[in-house]
């Protein structure tokens, strides 16, 4: 998961696509070491007591709308938590 500060999208926008050019399957620590390589100021928090579904690709995407027909409460818990986000 990945906070992207409202006056900063095109700088996120283009860390990942200079990730994605140099390894497809860049992954999203990849993108922010290329954003603190650059000088930006990256900042992290725990994300431990959030709920949450990866999607990556289709087989991701049929895997969380299994489990939300399942469980439709199952992402509740984010409406009840409130984490900082800097």
């Amino acid at each position: 998961m990945m906070y992207v500060p409202r006056e900063k999208p095109d700088v996120y926008t283009r860390a990942a696509i200079e990730m994605a050019k140099k390894n497809a399957k860049a992954v999203i620590e990849q993108i922010l070491q290329t954003l603190n390589n650059s000088g930006e100021s990256v900042k992290i928090f725990s994300a431990n007591k959030i709920r949450w579904l990866a999607v990556d690709n289709l087989t991701d995407l049929e895997n969380a709308r299994r489990i939300l027909r399942r469980g439709p409460d199952f992402l509740d818990c984010l409406a009840k938590t409130q984490v900082p986000l800097h």
